[in-house]
C-alpha cells in the first residue's frame, strides 16, 4: 500500500510554470496489532526538496505530522498560512484541505502519523486551492520528483 501524490498540471496557468515538484517518501509503516482493531495506523516519512509542495489535499482520518528537519509551511484552504520548524507539530483534520511545502534553501523532513478509520482514504488530492473539484481518492498514482513514492504532510 504506497502513497503516492500525482503531479499537478499546469492547465494553461497564469505563471506557465511547471508546478514543483513534491515531497518524497523516505519510510512508510502501517502497524498491524490486533489491539488496534478500529483503525489502520499508518507513519510516513517525508522530505521535501526546497519548493517542493504537496497539492490540496486532506486525509480521511488524524494526521499528527512532526518536522524533523528544515522548516515546513502549511497553507491551509481558508487562506491562513503556518510555518512550523524542527521539533513543531501540526494536526490534519479530515475534511481540512491543506498544502504543505518547503520555501526554504535545504532540505525539510516530516514524519506523519495517521489514525484512519477502517476503510477510509488515506489521502484525497483536490485540483488547486478552493476549486471544490477533488481530483482523486485515496492512493493516486505517479510521482511528484520524478517517479519517486510521494506522500500527504
Amino acid at each position: 500500500m504506497g502513497l503516492v501524490f500525482a503531479q499537478q498540471e499546469t492547465g494553461g496557468g497564469e505563471t506557465g510554470k511547471d508546478p514543483p515538484p513534491g515531497p518524497t517518501l523516505l519510510a512508510r509503516s502501517i502497524l498491524e496489532d490486533p489491539a488496534v482493531e478500529q483503525a489502520d495506523v499508518v507513519q510516513l516519512v517525508l522530505e521535501f526538496a526546497p519548493g517542493s509542495w504537496t497539492p490540496l489535499h486532506t486525509h480521511g482520518g488524524i494526521g499528527l505530522t512532526t518536522v524533523i528537519d528544515g522548516v515546513i509551511t502549511v497553507r491551509r484552504e481558508d487562506g491562513t498560512e503556518t510555518t512550523y520548524a524542527v521539533g513543531e507539530m501540526w494536526v490534519e483534520r479530515p475534511g481540512e484541505f491543506a498544502e504543505a511545502g518547503n520555501d526554504g534553501d535545504t532540505p525539510a523532513r516530516v514524519v506523519v502519523t495517521f489514525l484512519l478509520p477502517e476503510g477510509a482514504e488515506l489521502t484525497t488530492v483536490r485540483a488547486e486551492m478552493g476549486s471544490g473539484q477533488e481530483t482523486g481518492g485515496g492512493e493516486t498514482g505517479g510521482g511528484e520528483t520524478g517517479g519517486g513514492e510521494t506522500g500527504g504532510g
